[in-house]
């Protein structure tokens, strides 16, 4: 990380960081969903994944848990 400092601002490293979180966040639901498609010997279309994913941004009482966490206000 201290190579890092040395050419990013720390605007931009709180930024890498809260993207990073978000990723991890996200693909934990994703990944549980295709693992419950797998186990369940289900077939299911990546659009159908791609949709799930979008509603569970727009639901604020799963997405409002993680805002708080990184202290984001809801804009």
């Amino acid at each position: 990380m201290a190579k890092v400092n040395k050419v990013k601002i720390e605007a931009e490293i709180k930024n890498i960081k809260l993207a990073s979180a978000f990723t991890e966040w996200s693909f934990k639901k994703v990944v549980k969903e295709v693992e419950e498609c797998i186990e369940g010997d289900l077939t299911i279309k990546h659009k159908k994944i791609a949709g799930n994913l979008e509603k569970l941004l727009e639901n604020q009482e799963k997405l409002g848990p993680f805002l708080q966490k990184h202290d984001i206000a809801d804009s």
